[in-house]
């Protein structure tokens, strides 16, 4: 996740970014280190840690070490982490549908398959009416799907190369494990990926990462027409509109920012 660096003043301010450090912490984690992690003075972590523990979000594990209390974690769990990336990031792709006069999706990769979370149609009849919010489609013949796979680390990339058999959708869809793995290879490269008619004989899709963003929560756009739009004789034309769409929602979807302290 990358780490945005403000000035920020205010005891609201320290003592979040205090906790964060806590809870990205992978075990126990020490004042000294909080303090080298976060800008504060050792004596304002000294300070906030208490009264975290008083208020009780941490709990001193270890000796000289802190840790988040698991009652404070587990707020965050009953949480649909879809529902929030689809409404931080729909007003955007609405905007993207509607300048480029395409189908825009966001999709996540969840068990191999690409979950879509939002789909704007630009017009009613469009080609990509196969797909629907909450639907899935196989990563491996989709736009979306090979730039979530081009961010995965290589331990899982192999594994879902080598987990099963690629079933052809059309005549140009990639089945061979080898000329896969060069194609998402050349996405990771290259910044984007393209579904050249591989999930139906009238889809084109380009499709672009939306990044930075947190370490769990990989997700890509695209745009996508039927051949009488015929962007696929000039891919490129639609990247600028895409890459703006993907950074605009990777600023909303951001993590916590980290403190720049000033005089405490």
């Amino acid at each position: 996740m990358r780490i945005h660096m403000i000035q920020i003043d205010g005891a609201l301010q320290r003592g979040l970014s205090l906790l964060t450090a806590v809870c990205a912490a992978k075990t126990g984690i020490s004042p000294s280190e909080l303090a080298s992690r976060t800008g504060l003075p050792t004596s304002s972590v000294y300070r906030l840690l208490k009264q975290l523990d008083t208020a009780g979000f941490v709990r001193k594990s270890a000796p000289g070490c802190y840790v988040p209390v698991p009652g404070f974690l587990s707020l965050t769990q009953d949480i649909d982490r879809n529902a929030i990336l689809r409404d931080l990031a729909r007003p955007a792709i609405f905007r993207l549908a509607r300048k480029t006069g395409l189908t825009a999706h966001l999709g996540i990769l969840e068990n191999g398959m690409v979950t879509y979370v939002i789909r704007v149609a630009a017009r009613a009849n469009d080609s990509a009416s196969f797909t629907r919010e909450g639907g899935q489609l196989e990563a491996y013949c989709s736009a979306v799907g090979k730039v979530l796979l081009s961010n995965l680390p290589e331990d899982d990339l192999n594994e879902y190369l080598s987990d099963g058999e690629f079933v052809p959708l059309t005549d140009n869809t990639i089945t061979n494990a080898g000329q896969l793995q060069q194609e998402i290879a050349t996405a990771r490269t290259q910044g984007f990926a393209l579904d050249n008619f591989e999930v139906s004989e009238d889809l084109f899709c380009v499709s672009v990462p939306v990044g930075p963003q947190p370490a769990d929560q990989n997700c890509a756009i695209s745009v996508s027409s039927s051949r009488s739009a015929r962007i696929y004789e000039a891919p490129e034309s639609v990247l600028d509109d895409l890459r703006a769409t993907a950074a605009e929602i990777a600023s909303r979807i951001a993590g916590p920012v980290e403190v720049q302290t000033g005089n405490l």
